[in-house]
């Protein structure tokens, strides 16, 4: 391959790809095999609502999480049924709702914690631990660089 030619596996777009797609599906393997009773998706929802600390519309959620916001409801339907959480109504519009992880989900977050730990040690095997801080101290700032440029975080700027 010519220097000048454009290397996609070495660029930082697709390996980003790459391991993101790895360390999902590893994640969802991994999950599976626990016995949780958890999707990815679903994990991926409670962690959301872990990190938000306030309940987000449906609509606020389908951005964070990217998602339609269809498929997330069915999602957010089984997730109410199976008690993971509650949906509320939002105080300042009569028709949101609000999503909140309940106490059967917050329950849930320590046995999906440690699946995550597991996952991402198998992805750090043999990587310093300087070099794993040095990456999160990059990624960091890429996001402090790329925040700011989001409009409402639902839709990339035009």
């Amino acid at each position: 391959m010519a220097d000048d030619e454009f290397q996609f596996e070495r660029t930082f777009g697709w390996l980003m790809h790459d391991v993101q797609r790895l360390i999902r599906r590893n994640w969802a393997r991994s999950l599976k095999a626990s016995g949780l009773g958890l999707s990815e998706p679903q994990a991926r929802i409670l962690a959301n609502l872990l990190r938000q600390k306030e309940g987000l519309t449906q609509t606020q959620l389908a951005g964070e999480l990217e998602m339609e916001k269809a498929p997330l409801g069915r999602l957010l339907d089984r997730m109410d049924e199976g008690g993971y959480i509650e949906r509320r109504p939002d105080p300042n519009d009569r028709r949101a709702r609000r999503v909140y992880l309940s106490a059967s989900g917050a329950a849930a977050i320590p046995a999906m914690q440690a699946v995550t730990r597991q996952v991402f040690a198998d992805a750090f095997v043999g990587v310093p631990e300087d070099k794993i801080d040095a990456m999160l101290d990059v990624l960091g700032s890429i996001k402090a660089n790329l925040s700011p440029l989001e409009t409402d975080g639902t839709e990339p700027p035009q």
